[in-house]
């Protein structure tokens, strides 16, 4: 995610969690890179069903930039979250 405002687009159209975005642990750039296992399993959870160009699609249908397209993560896509 490049800004709080692809994550909260994240959170609400593609996860389908909006109250995610306002997480404590999640709530920052720097929230989301300190809590960055519990953050990866919730966004493997998410995606454990999706191809990786399936997760970019839909990173694109919601103009969510995706700079280095979808990484494989233990088997399943999980969109760049870096800064």
């Amino acid at each position: 995610m490049q800004n709080d405002r692809e994550w909260a687009t994240l959170c609400g159209e593609i996860l389908q969690r909006p109250g995610l975005a306002e997480d404590p642990r999640f709530r920052s750039n720097t929230d989301r890179v300190d809590n960055n296992t519990e953050l990866t399993a919730i966004l493997e959870e998410a995606f454990a069903d999706l191809g990786a160009d399936r997760v970019s699609g839909m990173l694109d249908r919601a103009g969510i930039a995706d700079p280095g397209g979808p990484r494989r993560t233990g088997g399943s896509a999980v969109g760049v979250l870096a800064a």
